[in-house]
């Protein structure tokens, strides 16, 4: 399952990009969680998709602490497999989220169980 939702960012997402392409990444992911988990009405989900698209704006505003914040947010979200989200695609999207996200962007002292 892993491998078939990594093929599907890979082929969706594509390398390089502007500064913000780790965040449209990181959209991918959750949409692809998302239908993984086949979550019609987007309930589940809708909150991670709100606090990425928070995000955003800090990134596209070059507001570095404030993506930090937004960021580490949303990846406790995820720990705390919140919103009721399955677990397993939780702590998928988390070793994403870590591998994709710039690491001035996220506290490796707060999420070293995942690395």
């Amino acid at each position: 399952m892993i491998l078939l939702l990594l093929g599907v960012l890979v082929a969706t997402t594509g390398a390089g990009g502007t500064d913000s392409a780790w965040v449209d990444s990181m959209v991918g992911a959750v949409l692809a969680a998302k239908d993984r988990e086949r979550d019609i009405e987007g309930t589940k989900y809708a909150p991670y998709l709100g606090q990425l698209e928070i995000v955003r704006g800090t990134v596209r505003r070059n507001d570095d602490f404030a993506t930090y914040a937004a960021m580490n947010r949303f990846m406790d979200m995820l720990i705390q497999h919140g919103h009721g989200i399955s677990p397993d695609l939780a702590d998928w999207l988390l070793d994403y989220c870590i591998a994709v996200t710039p690491p001035k962007f996220h506290d490796l002292s707060r999420h070293m169980r995942r690395v």
